[in-house]
């Protein structure tokens, strides 16, 4: 399959780049530079935001990203799209060997990637009806394909810290865990990713930025009035707010050394507390919500998750109403534990 469908590719997105230009943009991901080629205005609207903090002057690219679609396209593989008519519901995760594609029904996106000749493509039909999560966390599965290209996983997960030691916050959907990293932010501390980081490793464990969006519940936006004027009107299908940070929001680290893992549970205690959690059960938290946010890696994630998690304390963290209590309480176990 793959041996026709990249030469398709390729030609599709020289068509868009002849037809409308091409702005190449260098960014570097877990340590490695990328160069990210648009051919299509709109798309490099929709995607740019989240993904600013990647950006670095002029490198030679261990990977090139080319984006293009819009309206005036129309899908690049006329065999492709004849299979995936088949299953028109469903997310599509093809993985033969050193190639790789995904296809989201939502938004019509496509994905690709050769980790062998080092080339990827990525094709929406139109920008305008991107969904929220794909203007939050642009390129997920391109993302962690390249992550693992580079042996670093990308991971769903929170972090934050401060003098450069950071803390993994991880958990399900509604356990607190976006809500936690913005209220560090909020309140001073060295702040990461809220929903994707990339781990490089294992001495010394490293979290790296890849994203300048975030997600948060409605109710968790009523109690954090200051992120409202940064939430972004779209196809809300997350069922939840997408913002976008920026520079002057606080301070955006690009790296931190992670030194914990931090399981957040919601109690309304008086004081916010830390109890030791067991390697076994850090990896069922983390491994049930990566896994299922990137398919077809199950296996390798796993593995790597538990070896990951044995070599990294975690705790779970009981947490009080007071969000200034929490986040100082956090910043000051990380920094008594650092000190140890």
């Amino acid at each position: 399959m793959f041996e026709t469908l990249v030469p398709e590719l390729r030609a599709s997105f020289e068509a868009a780049a002849t037809l409308n230009g091409m702005v190449d943009v260098d960014m570097q991901v877990a340590g490695h530079p990328i160069r990210v080629s648009f051919a299509e205005p709109s798309l490099q609207r929709a995607l740019m935001p989240s993904l600013q903090g990647l950006r670095v002057h002029s490198a030679e690219p261990t990977l090139t990203i080319r984006v293009w679609g819009g309206k005036s396209t129309t899908f690049p593989s006329v065999g492709l799209q004849k299979a995936l008519a088949k299953f028109p519901d469903k997310v599509s995760v093809v993985n033969s060997g050193p190639q790789h594609l995904q296809y989201n029904p939502d938004g019509e996106i496509l994905s690709c990637i050769d980790t062998q000749t080092r080339e990827a493509y990525y094709y929406a039909a139109d920008a305008d009806s991107l969904p929220d999560y794909e203007i939050c966390t642009p390129m997920r599965m391109l993302f962690n394909w390249l992550c693992s290209m580079h042996d670093a996983l990308m991971v769903h997960a929170a972090a934050v810290g401060c003098d450069g030691k950071g803390a993994l916050i991880i958990g399900k959907s509604g356990r607190g865990k976006s809500t936690t990293g913005l209220q560090c932010l909020l309140h001073g501390m060295d702040y990461l990713g809220d929903d994707y980081v990339a781990i490089t490793g294992p001495t010394p464990t490293v979290a790296h930025q890849l994203y300048r969006g975030c997600k948060v519940m409605d109710d968790a936006l009523a109690r954090l009035p200051e992120l409202r004027p940064h939430v972004i009107s779209g196809n809300r299908q997350s069922g939840k707010n997408v913002l976008i940070l920026e520079e002057n929001m606080g301070k955006l680290a690009s790296s931190l050394e992670i030194v914990m893992i931090i399981r957040p549970r919601i109690c309304a205690a008086s004081t916010t507390s830390f109890a030791p959690l067991s390697p076994m059960q850090a990896v069922m938290e983390f491994a049930s919500s990566t896994i299922m946010q990137m398919p077809g890696t199950g296996n390798y994630m796993l593995r790597e998750l538990t070896r990951f998690c044995a070599s990294i304390p975690a705790y779970e963290m009981a947490m009080s109403n007071d969000r200034a209590e929490i986040s100082g309480a956090l910043e000051s176990f990380l920094l008594q534990s650092h000190e140890k």
